[in-house]
């Protein structure tokens, strides 16, 4: 039971800010995010990257790192999908991340429509998007019903709140 209180700890610990973010990087960290991951869900996952996102880029790395954990949280919790690709690129001025599923989609209006009726529910998705935002960034998400749901993010990397 301690063993497994431990492993619990180290989890949430690591999920607040991996500490490899700074040790290791982004794409390094996401790897392991992504193998642990899918170890737990059996979700197959790729992940796609340009070699210039290797530099790191301070709270975007953050944000980028957040918003893959928080949409993978809900891919596991409400998808039903079987696949997850992740493509991140960054083409010098801006950070492009693109999160996708085969899952079974949803009514994105109605989903942001409810957290602000319900405080709990849907609130990831606004977390997501207020992440972008106070970078300066681009948030968009587009479902469709039994299609799946895809998330873009773009941050530019010289926005002073960005560095």
């Amino acid at each position: 039971m301690v063993r497994c209180s431990l492993r619990e700890i180290r989890k949430i610990i690591f999920d607040l800010r991996p500490m490899s973010l700074d040790d290791l990087g982004l794409i390094p960290t996401i790897q392991r995010y992504l193998a642990n991951y899918k170890t737990d869900t059996s979700i197959d996952m790729v992940f796609n990257y340009n070699d210039e996102i290797k530099e790191s880029r301070g709270l975007v790395d953050v944000a980028l790192f957040r918003i893959i954990q928080e949409a993978l949280s809900n891919v596991k919790k409400y998808s039903k999908a079987d696949r997850v690709i992740i493509t991140i690129n960054n083409d010098g001025e801006t950070v492009t991340m693109k999160i996708k599923d085969n899952g079974v989609g949803f009514d994105v209006d109605r989903a942001l429509k409810e957290i602000y009726l319900d405080d709990m529910r849907g609130f990831g998705l606004h977390s997501m998007k207020q992440r972008v935002e106070l970078l300066n960034g681009f948030f968009n998400i587009k479902s469709i019903v039994d299609k799946g749901t895809e998330i873009t993010v773009k941050i530019p990397i010289n926005s002073r709140k960005g560095v």
